[in-house]
C-alpha cells in the first residue's frame, strides 16, 4: 500500500509541476503581445487598446513591430517573423 500511495503522490506532484510550467509559458507569451495598436480610421492614425479593435478594423503595422492581432495584409509589403 505504501507503493500505491507513493505513486499517487508522485502523480499529483508531476501534474502540479506541469500546470505551473504551462501557466508560466502562457504568461510569457502574453507579455510578448502588444497592448496597443495603430488603427486607421478615415485615413487618420489613432493609437487604441487592442481590446477596442473589432472585426474588419484597419490596423497599421510598421516595420519591426509585432502584429497586435490576426489579420490579412491589405496594402504594402514587408517581411514578418511569425514565430
Amino acid at each position: 500500500s505504501a507503493v500505491v500511495i507513493a505513486l499517487v503522490l508522485l502523480g499529483k506532484y508531476l501534474e502540479s509541476r506541469a500546470k505551473r510550467q504551462t501557466a508560466s509559458a502562457i504568461r510569457a507569451l502574453e507579455a510578448l503581445r502588444p497592448e496597443r495598436a495603430i488603427q486607421v480610421i478615415d485615413g487618420r492614425e489613432q493609437e487604441v487598446a487592442i481590446s477596442a479593435l473589432r472585426l474588419n478594423d484597419l490596423v497599421l503595422v510598421k516595420p519591426g513591430e509585432r502584429f497586435p492581432v490576426d489579420g490579412e495584409v491589405v496594402e504594402g509589403q514587408s517581411h514578418a517573423d511569425e514565430a
